[in-house]
């Protein structure tokens, strides 16, 4: 069966619609691997005759991909931290015209990134160039800068293992919070925060409602539930009472009139 990564990649490619920015991430470097070269690959295969999430694997781009070696295609990996050199030598590796459609990067563990490093690449991805496509990919999606994942479309292409311990019983509380929530306010939060008994339980439902947003395809209104939840997040790390996160999640998905349709 097609996952949620799959139909989204497809639907992009199909309409031509390839964004300037996506964030992969999952818990297996190997399986990241394969799903960036292969996604890369469908932008570029010759036999892609369709444009769809699909590569020949044996073309001459598709092998130059796979060696690392294609003319429009640069990737930083580095073994410690990415630092703001090699985000000054993709600037200036991206500043030439693409030898044909597109220029594609590739900056692997994300999350790894300095301070300097992640200001430099701020300003990479709030002003894209045209024709250029930002791929970053982390296996440590909470490590990732706020700042980063806001600017990026995230793509989760799922888990080797559950990272998450939600049950079904706690999932089922979260919607009947919302729907409760949405006729009164009050009793909603009251009865929410009896069962947010602790900040470890407020982390655990943003990270899942994230992850849930990350692994859907994406509109409006999930791109600003995903905006309201890392501003929680934030709000969590600086050590705001988790109990004042929480109303303040709620009170801004209602003020908005946004759905939990995710």
């Amino acid at each position: 069966m097609e996952n949620l990564a799959n139909r989204y990649l497809n639907n992009i490619l199909r309409n031509n619609k390839i964004g300037h920015a996506y964030l992969f991430y999952g818990n297996s470097e190997y399986n990241l691997q394969n799903y960036v070269l292969n996604f890369v690959k469908a932008m570029f295969c010759l036999k892609n005759i369709n444009k769809e999430f699909f590569s020949c694997s044996t073309c001459k781009i598709c092998k130059q991909i796979e060696h690392g070696n294609y003319v429009d295609f640069y990737i930083i990996n580095v073994d410690s931290s990415i630092k703001k050199e090699d985000i000054l030598y993709l600037k200036q590796e991206m500043s030439t015209k693409a030898r044909f459609s597109r220029k594609v990067y590739w900056i692997k563990n994300i999350d790894s990134i300095t301070p300097q490093a992640a200001n430099s690449i701020l300003k990479f991805l709030e002003e894209p160039e045209e024709n250029i496509t930002a791929i970053l990919t982390t296996t440590n999606l909470k490590a990732v800068l706020d700042t980063i994942i806001s600017r990026c479309q995230i793509i989760n292409i799922g888990s080797d293992k559950k990272d998450l311990n939600i049950n079904s019983e706690e999932i089922q509380i979260y919607i009947e919070f919302f729907q409760l929530y949405e006729k009164n306010r009050d009793l909603a939060i009251l009865e929410f925060i009896n069962f947010m008994e602790n900040r470890k339980k407020v982390e655990d439902f943003i990270d899942y409602m994230i992850k849930k947003i990350a692994g859907s395809n994406q509109n409006e209104n999930k791109v600003e539930l995903l905006s309201i939840l890392l501003e929680g997040k934030k709000d969590l790390s600086m050590n705001v009472n988790y109990n004042l996160v929480v109303e303040s999640i709620l009170f801004k998905i209602v003020k908005k009139g946004l759905t939990l349709d995710i």
